[in-house]
């Protein structure tokens, strides 16, 4: 994945912000600045890059109680942000 221009995601995203020492993952998520969604694969790993406007906060899983599903789509999750904190 090229980080020049592209912000970590996901679990990508925990791992460098909190200088977790783990294996690195076979998938990750990358939120781009302009384009379209799209996945590379090489090597047995995948690259998804999202457009910016998919990028939920800093907060861990939630934001503002509302969480990314599956799909990449918000959803809005009442209380969520409680069991979460």
């Amino acid at each position: 994945m090229d980080e020049g221009f592209a912000k970590p995601a996901g679990y990508a995203h925990f791992v460098r912000k909190y200088g977790l020492r783990v294996l690195p993952h076979w998938h990750e998520s990358a939120i781009r600045p302009g384009g379209a969604q799209r996945t590379e694969a090489a090597d047995g790993r995948v690259s998804e890059f999202y457009p910016a406007k998919y990028w939920p906060g800093d907060e861990l899983g939630v934001q503002g109680g509302a969480m990314l599903n599956a799909g990449g789509r918000i959803s809005n999750i009442p209380g969520t942000h409680e069991v979460c904190r």
